[in-house]
């Protein structure tokens, strides 16, 4: 039962985040088990991304946090979608794409 509510959240952020970003800003892992969505961002920086979309109160982990040497997975960021519930995941995903489509927008502008 749980494996099922956490395959919901995880398939609700996926799909929301890719359906509200230009196509190829991003790759992401779609776990077969676990807690986490790793997500690799192909253009924009993932510090930057982080403080875009703490301006919304979404947080997430830089992909360095979890690597041990702590110098590996710049290009990455780490999602929990374990806690959460579905509402609360696309919720965050769509704060993630419209702080991700602002970045691309200001980058575009320069």
């Amino acid at each position: 039962m749980f494996c099922c509510y956490m395959q919901t959240g995880c398939d609700a952020f996926y799909n929301t985040l890719l359906s509200n970003i230009p196509p190829n800003e991003v790759s992401i892992n779609r776990p077969q088990g676990g807690y986490f969505l790793w997500i690799k961002l192909t253009t924009v920086s993932a510090k930057d991304l982080l403080k875009e979309t703490e301006k919304d109160d979404v947080t997430f982990f830089l992909g360095p946090l979890s690597s041990a040497e702590g110098n590996c997975f710049s290009e990455y960021i780490r999602v929990s979608f374990a806690h959460y519930n579905k509402d609360t995941l696309v919720q965050s995903a769509e704060k993630m794409a419209k702080a991700l489509n602002r970045l691309l927008e200001q980058r575009g502008a320069q």
